[in-house]
């Protein structure tokens, strides 16, 4: 859960980036860079605990942030780079959503599991 809201929180820095006044654009990508250093310790337990196929995912959703970030500074720089940018975006947001809906059935596994003990 905590690398979820991490994530999001993190998106919504990123979007930021976009939506900021030219000279509020420092202060906006050093917001949406300590949301995605704050990403990585999450990540890190995920992939100790998840399983598999959830820490993959993690790690899908956290390069996508990154990725994401990148194109909104370039975008920010050369606007005809907005594109990329949305594409970026809907990555990110198909891959959070993947992570999101394999993290809710390995969960309901376990408390299916318990259920029956």
């Amino acid at each position: 859960m905590q690398f979820i809201n991490q994530a999001v929180k993190t998106a919504q820095a990123i979007g930021e980036m976009g939506r900021v006044e030219p000279s509020e654009f420092e202060d906006a990508e050093a917001r949406a860079l300590t949301a995605l250093s704050e990403v990585w310790p999450s990540l890190a337990l995920v992939n100790v605990e998840g399983p598999p196929e959830i820490a993959d995912l993690a790690d899908q959703v956290a390069n996508a942030l990154k990725t994401e970030g990148a194109k909104a500074r370039i975008a920010h720089h050369a606007s005809e780079m907005q594109p990329e940018l949305i594409e970026a975006s809907r990555m990110r947001w198909s891959t959070q959503r993947e992570f999101t809906d394999a993290a809710r059935r390995v969960l309901s596994l376990g408390a299916d599991d318990l259920a029956r003990s």
